[in-house]
């Protein structure tokens, strides 16, 4: 008789409602097209699929708490801010931030219309934004008090890189900030280390989500050389914060003023 047992098979809905729960998460739905949650599940750096979970749930709040400390630093008068997450995917951080900030008036942001319907679905006290290919075609409604794009900026290339970056801006309100983070110079060790061009902008076409067209969407790195001189580019924009590789360690983070 045989003492080999075989091992169970991963419930992965059990996984995110054990973790969800131990991040107080308002939902434990994980849609089944999120594109950072596939990411991890097969990310051969965790030592199980259980620890990739963990990481979705216990980052994204970290992350949310991280915009909280920034809004906290570089406040505004009003007693309700309101904030533009911009590429928030499937609510891997969207999820826990009316939990880190009761009050803020949210507004979550991404290309993908699935994206969109899972949130209006599944993180309530929310509203949710279409966003556009052409970031010319990219004009909301509205103007936020805070604009925020995690990781946006990593996976955009050249041509498009500057628009992007006007276009953000001008959603913030007066006296509002643009808050980003790229891939800086410390991310080039998750990229073979390609030497970065003198200009400081670097594009690879790769990109874990496949629906997007590679030419559009891959793997950007950008030294303060490039990013300061287009942020420089922009009337009213004054660059006040500058946090080199502040976010996961790698990542650098800006903050942009709008003046007037």
């Amino acid at each position: 008789m045989s003492n080999i047992q075989e091992k169970p098979e991963f419930d992965v809905n059990a996984s995110c409602r054990k973790h969800a729960t131990s991040t107080s998460a308002v939902t434990a739905k994980v849609d089944q097209s999120d594109h950072i949650f596939n990411w991890l599940l097969t990310n051969p750096v965790f030592d199980s699929r259980d620890s990739a979970v963990s990481y979705y749930f216990h980052d994204g709040k970290k992350s949310a708490y991280n915009v909280k400390r920034l809004l906290d630093r570089y406040q505004v008068q009003t007693p309700r801010p309101s904030l533009l997450e911009f590429a928030s995917g499937y609510g891997c951080v969207s999820r826990h931030m009316l939990n880190a900030m009761p009050n803020l008036d949210l507004t979550s942001c991404d290309i993908h219309a699935e994206a969109i319907e899972f949130l209006r679905a599944n993180i309530p006290g929310s509203s949710q934004l279409q966003s556009k290919h052409k970031p010319e075609d990219f004009n909301p409604d509205r103007k936020y008090d805070y604009v925020f794009a995690l990781s946006f900026f990593s996976h955009m290339p050249r041509r498009t890189w500057p628009i992007w970056l006007q276009q953000l801006f001008a959603a913030v309100k007066s006296g509002g900030y643009l808050m980003f983070t790229t891939q800086g110079e410390t991310s080039r060790q998750y990229h073979g280390n390609p030497t970065i061009p003198e200009d400081g902008f670097w594009f690879s076409e790769e990109s874990e989500q496949r629906d997007l067209d590679l030419n559009e969407y891959g793997q950007t790195i950008v030294t303060p050389t490039y990013a300061v001189s287009e942020i420089a580019k922009i009337a009213d924009a004054r660059l006040i914060g500058l946090d080199l590789h502040g976010w996961w360690e790698h990542q650098d983070l800006y903050v942009v003023r709008k003046e007037r």
